[in-house]
């Protein structure tokens, strides 16, 4: 057992980890701030009779609960987070979490199947999905003997077509969709989300060096009927091997 508490780079916030099961990486980290900068969570309303109305945030395969406790540190409207796990260790460590951040009131955490959405929750009641799935297609990737780091990165419980299509139930018909997967599956998942509903979808590739190939791609996504694919400039993570670039540095809070 190797479990720790790490502190998040937002002050006064930190995660229950255990590098025997999960440990949230800078995916997580950019997933989260896109979905803040690019919705309605950045949003100030002046409105008096909405502002206080919290948005229904669900986050599908939440790991630890570091999503769920990044968005309620970083976004300007209030909001109701929903946090779906089905490993019942990594749900244990996403509870106390969200009780180590005293965030018991804006974050509940669910055990339960992404494939089961349906049986798990009312249609159409989310404003937001994020959701940081396994990458790797089953079969594809390393095996290993240690079946919950299995689980987080292959795609032996749900696949990426479980994923769309739980967002697309859950979502309202205004909702936003916020992935975060891997570049070499590209194309495919566009497909993906085209098929389930998602025609406008506007992206961004995360390079690890300005030099080098895409490694993930950040994914909006909203119900159309019209498709309207848009690429935002690449955000590059590192300017030299051990720097981060100014924006990666301004994400962490370090400028």
């Amino acid at each position: 057992m190797a479990e720790r508490k790490d502190r998040l780079h937002i002050n006064g916030y930190s995660v229950i980890q255990n590098s025997d099961y999960f440990c949230y990486g800078i995916d997580a980290v950019l997933l989260a701030d896109f979905a803040v900068k690019n919705s309605r969570l950045s949003e100030r309303s002046e409105d008096e009779s909405r502002k206080n109305l919290p948005l229904s945030v669900f986050d599908l395969g939440t790991g630890n609960a570091v999503i769920p406790v990044l968005l309620c540190a970083s976004s300007s409207h209030p909001i109701k987070v929903t946090g779906l796990e089905i490993q019942e260790k990594i749900a244990d460590m996403a509870e106390r979490t969200v009780k180590l951040n005293s965030l018991e009131k804006s974050v509940r955490i669910v055990r339960g199947d992404i494939c089961g959405c349906d049986r798990l929750f009312p249609e159409r009641t989310a404003d937001i999905v994020v959701s940081n799935p396994p990458y790797m297609i089953y079969g594809k990737g390393r095996v290993s003997s240690n079946i919950e780091k299995m689980n987080a990165r292959q795609e032996l419980l749900c696949t990426l077509k479980d994923v769309v299509s739980s967002a697309r139930y859950l979502l309202s018909d205004d909702g936003e969709f916020f992935m975060i997967h891997r570049a070499e599956r590209h194309e495919e998942i566009l497909s993906e989300l085209e098929a389930a509903g998602f025609k406008s979808v506007c992206f961004r590739k995360v390079k690890p060096f300005s030099d080098k190939k895409p490694s993930m791609v950040l994914y909006h996504s909203r119900i159309d009927e019209n498709i309207n694919i848009t690429e935002l400039p690449p955000l590059t993570v590192y300017e030299s091997q051990g720097v981060y670039t100014p924006e990666v540095k301004k994400i962490y809070g370090k400028e």
